[in-house]
């Protein structure tokens, strides 16, 4: 998951990034310096991680492909999930 790609899911499910952190139980500074793109150090990557599994619960895929030799993000994709009782 790219910083892009977690901004474009939160906006898909209209929250903000307090609620994200909130449904991810990772700390709302973390998901403030992921979506800026600042350098994560390799120990809070579990929070990533969190955050990208519940996402994926909700119907969201995160693909990656090779552009021009490089790995690239690719276009979001979002089929909605029934997540009744969820934030």
């Amino acid at each position: 998951m790219s910083p892009d790609q977690c901004r474009q899911a939160r906006d898909l499910l209209k929250w903000s990034r307090f609620d994200l952190a909130k449904a991810a139980d990772v700390p709302l500074w973390f998901v403030a310096l992921f979506e800026d793109g600042k350098e994560i150090r390799y120990f809070y990557m579990d929070y990533k991680g969190s955050m990208q599994k519940m996402l994926e619960a909700r119907g969201f895929e995160f693909p990656f492909g090779l552009v021009d030799g490089e790995i690239t993000p690719l276009e979001l994709v979002y089929a909605p999930r029934n997540t009744a009782g969820s934030t």
